[in-house]
């Protein structure tokens, strides 16, 4: 139970920074790397939730599937690709000489760009 009300405080504590960096902006392709603050209070509230259902009594399996599927395309899919570009789009000369893997999904295209 700890996990999960921690989780959801500390989702609602980075939902004030997310204003901070959105007031950061000054060129929008800055905009997809001040989103981070807003996506990671949601993917800490979506984990909290998660916690929550996991030490109940098991009544709400459906709401455990599609909380851990979220939680996972935020895991393993969208923080490597997703970070990774909003870098990129900020400093866009790391692209020319990028040799070195910034994600296991971006890497395969500095590699063979290399």
């Amino acid at each position: 139970m700890l996990f999960g009300d921690g989780k959801l405080i500390g989702g609602r504590r980075y939902r004030g920074d997310r204003l901070a960096a959105l007031r950061q902006v000054t060129h929008p392709r800055e905009l997809p790397l001040a989103v981070v603050p807003l996506l990671f209070s949601f993917q800490q509230a979506l984990e909290g939730v998660l916690w929550l259902r996991l030490s109940g009594d098991g009544e709400h399996s459906a709401e455990i599937s599609v909380l851990s599927v979220g939680f996972l395309v935020f895991a393993e899919f969208l923080w490597p690709t997703y970070a990774a570009l909003a870098v990129l789009l900020v400093e866009p000369d790391l692209v020319a000489g990028a040799c070195s893997p910034l994600s296991p999904v971006s890497g395969q295209f500095f590699r063979s760009t290399c």
